[in-house]
């Protein structure tokens, strides 16, 4: 089983992440106060893809982070992978086409989350985001049921 490690929402595109210790969660719309659910992402405009909830594994971060590192780039926090919900422990991608439960709320995996290079323009650090996360930019979900997610929430499959 994976856990919730973090949890963040932007009020508006381009907004700095905010964490958050726990969040109301509404299905087919997205995390309460968060760009995406009020219709205000980057991406909201498309509607051919779910964009309710965006999830990064730690470890995708820290693996991330040594690239960098070892290349003499600027690191990226966790907040700048405006991801909404940061994982540990759960391979994320194997959930695509699938449901899932976060604590109390059940989602279902959309697709992956292709990394580009809004988070990069908006840290103002160099655009290799796309680079450094390229095969591990999280999941994309689609919200089935409402309820609250907390940081420490168990993820199940």
């Amino acid at each position: 089983m994976g856990q919730v490690v973090q949890l963040l929402v932007a009020p508006a595109e381009r907004a700095q992440m905010q964490r958050v210790e726990m969040v109301r969660v509404i299905a087919g719309l997205g995390l309460e106060g968060d760009r995406y659910a009020l219709g205000l992402g980057s991406f909201s405009k498309y509607t051919d893809k779910i964009r309710q909830v965006s999830l990064i594994s730690l470890e995708a971060i820290a693996s991330a982070r040594i690239m960098c590192r070892d290349n003499g780039w600027p690191e990226f926090e966790i907040a700048e992978t405006r991801r909404n919900i940061i994982t540990s422990g759960v391979e994320l991608l194997q959930f695509v086409g699938k449901e899932f439960k976060v604590g109390e709320v059940l989602m279902r995996g959309f697709g992956d989350c292709t990394p580009c290079e809004i988070p990069a323009e908006i840290a103002k650090k160099p655009k290799r985001f796309a680079q450094v996360f390229k095969g591990a930019g999280g999941l994309r979900a689609e919200i089935l049921s409402d309820g609250y997610l907390y940081e420490g929430d168990v993820i199940r499959w």
